[in-house]
């Protein structure tokens, strides 16, 4: 509360000293650094996104170096940033018709360099995809399918690494209990491998940045640590408890693939 008031006394002196217009967009929003925080928690009010990064996403956009390039940053902006938004907004009828939510693809930026090849983008569930952070219950596993815009950043390329051997048992561990039909042998245990378990290789590929509807998520490989920290749901050991919020530090992104033999 008392960051709050100093807030407001510093714009009001800017206001009485200098004249409204000198009031810049950042004095105003913070302002509303309490509503934003009550509204989408720390991580998104501040750390991920703060106003520094808001405005070198602005100007990173292309534009034609004609008059009034400020309308084209903004058109370009409100797109990106309330693309999420509109589609939460969406009436009932229209989320539940997989045809014409697959039509809302061409709405978010098309990618160089895509992960997810065009012939998934209608499978891709946009009203599942970005309710997902308010289903704290819900257990997402399998081959979810990432929006057709995901894309590795464009500035680090994408490099084949080998995970540690920490990192392997937790990738090999996450098998195993998601899929209790099937069994996973370790590639670092020759005694384990047989013919009729699924052999999980080490073998990812590695990439620091990912960008997901036109939103740049960075990790401890990163060049730079903003945007890197994340706040998840930890399910608790005990029955009926509500899951408990955690912020953590994403250490790099990766993808690996995995053959499962068919069951009997």
């Amino acid at each position: 509360m008392i960051a709050h008031k100093l807030f407001h006394e510093f714009v009001l002196g800017v206001a009485e000293l200098y004249g409204p217009e000198m009031v810049t967009p950042n004095m105003h929003l913070h302002l509303h650094l309490k509503d934003s925080i009550q509204d989408f928690g720390p991580i998104y009010a501040f750390w991920l996104y703060g106003f520094e990064r808001l405005n070198g996403d602005i100007k990173k956009m292309t534009v034609n170096h004609k008059t009034a390039f400020e309308v084209t940053y903004m058109k370009k902006f409100l797109s990106v940033v309330h693309y999420g938004d509109y589609i939460r907004n969406l009436p009932q009828g229209i989320k539940q018709n997989p045809v014409m939510m697959s039509s809302f693809v061409y709405l978010s930026p098309t990618p160089s360099d895509s992960l997810v090849a065009s012939s998934v983008s209608t499978s891709f569930d946009f009203s599942l995809f970005v309710s997902a952070p308010l289903r704290l219950n819900d257990t997402f596993t399998g081959a979810e399918i990432l929006p057709p815009d995901t894309q590795a950043s464009s500035r680090h390329k994408v490099s084949v690494n080998r995970l540690t051997r920490a990192h392997y048992g937790y990738l090999l561990a996450f098998y195993r209990l998601v899929y209790t039909d099937r069994t996973f042998s370790s590639a670092l245990i020759p005694e384990d491998i047989d013919d009729l378990s699924t052999m999980v290789l080490p073998d990812i590929s590695f990439f620091s940045e990912i960008e997901i509807l036109g939103q740049t998520y960075r990790s401890k490989a990163s060049r730079t640590t903003r945007g890197c920290y994340i706040e998840v749901a930890c399910n608790s050991a005990v029955p009926g408890k509500e899951p408990e919020m955690r912020i953590g530090e994403v250490q790099y992104y990766f993808s690996h693939q995995l053959q499962m033999k068919k069951t009997v």
